[in-house]
């Protein structure tokens, strides 16, 4: 069996702050730059296309089959996250623009997004043992998986207004605009100062594929219209221990800049995200070097490890289960 699978997702939900969208006055009298909701289709992407294959064959007493699934997901929206809900798409073109169009598209770039595996793949075999003394049957699978997909990001203040990472050509805040603050008057006042840049393209790493053997023994003994049955399994026989898990902060991602550490601590310049390639430090240099080189980003110490035992797979597990079926 084989089955071509191709989803589009459209209508994002999308903020709107722009020229036109005017201001909003609170209860309390202050003054703000009135975000819209409205949908987006232009901007923000997300595709998913496969190609899944099944198969199956039992001669006599055994029993084979498996199945491979080869797939792509890719775009920018990352509207849901751990722990959250649908959230709405801030997208360049709307969300305003005068502050988030990076060079290169660094802020939302499209590519292969954090829940793509190309590869995946299980084949099983299984035997079935018919005794006097009951029913045995003893099967092992055979699992694959490739990388999973993630990406160096870090963040960065298009605003230019603090004076830490402050950078030559910030922008002026347009006269449509409402600053978040009469100390600072430079910054809107519904943007973040802190916002995602793409140090790398989306996707552009990948973890080590995960491999594990599994073995069971299951037996069942019919006894009139009931039947004992004991189980025994093996997972994951060889102890492979690969990274599975990206998600629950389980594993690092982290990237050093002036807006996440500062300077002081790092040796990292800022730099213009509109005009400007960022040079990236060594990973594990030192905060000279980063000066020497008037670098602007870092990979941090642990980038591309698990954090604890959760971000790998299942290491070698036995189980055993006894039970009576009516």
């Amino acid at each position: 069996k084989l089955d071509l699978i191709a989803r589009d997702w459209h209508d994002f939900y999308g903020l709107e702050v722009n020229s036109t969208t005017g201001h909003i006055t609170a209860p309390n009298g202050v003054v703000s730059d009135l975000a819209v909701l409205t949908n987006v289709n232009s901007d923000v992407k997300r595709t998913y296309r496969a190609a899944q294959m099944q198969f199956g064959w039992r001669p006599n007493r055994f029993n084979f089959g498996g199945g491979y699934t080869y797939s792509k997901l890719r775009g920018n929206d990352v509207g849901e996250a751990d722990g959250t809900a649908t959230s709405a798409q801030t997208a360049s073109s709307i969300f305003y623009p005068e502050y988030t169009h990076f060079l290169n598209d660094a802020r939302q770039p499209i590519g292969f997004l954090a829940g793509d595996v190309t590869h995946r793949g299980k084949v099983y075999a299984g035997y079935d043992m018919p005794t006097h003394l009951g029913n045995f049957n003893l099967s092992a699978i055979e699992s694959a998986d490739s990388g999973r997909a993630y990406s160096a990001i870090g963040t960065v203040d298009p605003t230019g207004t603090n004076a830490n990472f402050k950078f030559a050509g910030s922008p002026t805040l347009p006269t449509y605009y409402t600053p978040v603050s009469s100390a600072n008057p430079n910054a809107p006042s519904q943007l973040s100062t802190s916002q995602s840049y793409y140090f790398s393209g989306r996707g552009a790493f990948r973890t080590p594929s995960v491999f594990s053997t599994d073995l069971a023994l299951n037996y069942e003994l019919p006894i009139s219209r009931a039947s004992i049955f004991a189980q025994g399994q093996v997972v994951n026989v060889f102890n492979n221990s690969k990274v599975n898990n990206l998600v629950g902060g389980q594993f690092d991602t982290t990237i050093l800049t002036t807006r996440s550490n500062g300077a002081a601590n790092t040796g990292l310049s800022p730099f213009n995200p509109f005009t400007a390639t960022p040079v990236e430090c060594p990973q594990g240099a030192s905060a000279a070097t980063c000066k020497s080189l008037n670098a602007n980003w870092q990979k941090g110490p642990n980038f591309g490890k698990g954090l604890s035992k959760d971000a790998f797979q299942t290491p070698r597990t036995y189980r055993v289960a006894l039970g009576l079926r009516f």
